[in-house]
């Protein structure tokens, strides 16, 4: 702004001071041609025919001189030969002209129609100069002026500007530091607030990420659990009594590794991947591989898995990968702390779906919502299975609640219609 300003000032300023000085020398011009005026008052009227005495009145700090038809000074100061301004106002022009450090008029003098003579008048040029050397330092003041008003709100604006900018380069350090609390604040400059309030969303992803997994190993572990134990005690069943089918044992145990390998692939996609808008899952499908899943879980007395599906179910709007894990916490809560049958019953809802996990127990005695806050996994608790289940569900737009507390409990999982659904004519 102060290099912009300069310039103006310069580019207006110089024109000006030019245009002063002529305008001061044209003013000087016009004062002379009136004096010179007023000194032809003071010639004869007979001249130059009359023998009267010639005078020229005498100016202040100005040259006044009479000059006759033949050049010469007749009366007054001037040079004793008229110059060329002399014998140009002998012709009949009004001449004004920079002769040296004076500035020069020369009007003619007339009788009737007759020229017969001219009027030469001339002044220091020093006033003029001094003049518009005064202006100039007048509009110098004006302009170092407006230079440095243009510096103060340059600075202010500058300030206005580096001040948020010195926030937002604090709140992208904190980021790359990892701290993802850093939140956005207005500034007034439409330009850094968009940045800040960018920085802001990706401090919010970044933390829902790195949330989700980090909170992995405890998801895994307690996802792993389950089959881990019937792998663990398959085989060391089959250590201790040689006469069970090893073959039988080792496909069993494959089994077991597989459902660790699915889940293990299935929690670190739904840790890392964000929930698609295009899923469409099958839940009829999906539902039809539960029951074998969990087969040798539920070979205790009184204990069994059922599942029931409505064959008008659609397809839903979530991954199948979710479904499952959140299923599998579900079954796996029911047979831990349940009692009798577990019953899976899958049927449309509106125009979306429902899945309904229920057993025979008792019920929920603590708190109906806060069986799903995330907490250490201990004996006798729910831990963090039903708040990774409900974590899942909300990641992927579908709701898990608590539809009935007991006798008898169930869970139901609530999801949306799928891309391709159609709705039905009314």
């Amino acid at each position: 702004m102060v290099t912009v300003t300069t310039i103006a000032v310069v580019l207006f300023g110089a024109p000006l001071a030019i245009a002063l000085g002529d305008l001061h020398h044209e003013e000087e011009v016009v004062r002379l041609e009136r004096t010179a005026a007023e000194a032809s008052e003071d010639v004869p009227t007979g001249f130059p025919h009359t023998a009267a005495p010639l005078e020229v009145r005498k100016v202040r700090g100005r040259e006044v001189g009479l000059y006759g038809r033949a050049g010469t000074l007749l009366a007054g100061n001037g040079p004793r030969r008229g110059d060329a301004i002399v014998k140009s106002a002998l012709k009949g022009a009004v001449r004004d002209q920079q002769i040296g450090n004076r500035i020069v008029v020369a009007i003619p003098l007339t009788r009737g129609e007759h020229i017969v003579g001219a009027l030469r008048a001339s002044v220091s040029d020093a006033a003029t100069r001094q003049r518009t050397r005064n202006d100039i330092w007048v509009m110098v003041a004006i302009g170092a002026l407006a230079v440095a008003v243009s510096a103060l709100v340059g600075w202010v604006l500058s300030r206005r500007i580096t001040r948020p900018a010195e926030r937002l380069v604090g709140l992208a350090s904190r980021l790359g530091d990892g701290d993802f609390t850093v939140r956005s604040e207005t500034s007034g400059v439409p330009e850094v607030d968009a940045v800040s309030a960018a920085l802001e969303t990706t401090a919010v992803r970044l933390d829902r990420m790195l949330t989700r997994e980090r909170s992995f190993s405890e998801d895994a572990s307690h996802q792993l659990r389950t089959p881990l134990t019937s792998l663990r005690i398959n085989l060391e069943a089959a250590r201790l009594d040689p006469s069970h089918d090893l073959d039988a044992v080792l496909a069993a145990a494959v089994d077991d590794v597989d459902r660790l390998d699915r889940t293990i692939d299935d929690l670190l996609t739904l840790a890392r991947e964000a929930p698609t808008p295009h899923a469409d899952t099958d839940l009829a499908e999906l539902l039809d591989s539960l029951e074998p899943g969990w087969r040798r879980e539920m070979a205790l007395p009184g204990r069994s898995l059922r599942v029931v599906v409505d064959p008008n179910l659609p397809k839903v709007l979530i991954s199948d990968r979710a479904v499952r894990q959140i299923l599998d916490v579900l079954v796996d809560n029911a047979r831990r702390h349940g009692a009798g049958a577990i019953v899976v019953a899958a049927r449309p809802a509106g125009s979306g779906a429902v899945i309904e996990v229920s057993d025979e127990g008792t019920g929920v005695i603590a708190d109906p919502e806060g069986i799903f806050e995330r907490r250490t996994s201990t004996v006798g608790s729910h831990g963090i299975g039903l708040a990774l289940a409900r974590a899942l569900a909300e990641a992927e737009g579908a709701r898990l609640v608590l539809r009935r507390p007991g006798p008898q409990p169930a869970f139901a999982l609530l999801m949306s219609p799928g891309p391709d659904h159609d709705e039905p004519e009314s």
